[in-house]
């Protein structure tokens, strides 16, 4: 565990970086430092409903939170350094489930 310490703090981070670390009577995105959140998020604007609950249920536990609009390029600095990454997609899952079950219905004697 204190490698992955180690690691975080001999990185270098952008210090404008968008974070939510309260519940949602504060304001939503206060700037902290990267360095201190355990779970990186990113979602589409399309699923923000669901995510924001689930957002607010990790901060609840205790987690702290990074959510970004960032450009792909920063993904990587921003994930490296956060003990998880959460990548949240409800539509490619729903398109997904909905070619499964096409596939399903127009040939009903080769579902697994």
């Amino acid at each position: 565990m204190s490698e992955i310490l180690k690691q975080k703090a001999s990185l270098q981070i952008p210090p404008s970086v968008p974070s939510r670390t309260s519940s949602r009577a504060s304001t939503r995105r206060n700037p902290i430092d990267l360095k201190a959140d355990n779970i990186y998020f990113s979602y589409s604007q399309q699923d923000q409903p669901i995510c924001s609950r689930i957002t607010d249920c990790l901060i609840n536990e205790g987690s702290s939170i990074c959510e970004t609009s960032s450009t792909a390029s920063q993904f990587k600095s921003y994930i490296d350094i956060a003990d998880v990454a959460l990548v949240l997609s409800m539509k490619i899952i729903r398109e997904i489930n909905i070619l499964m079950l096409n596939c399903i219905m127009q040939n009903p004697k080769e579902k697994n």
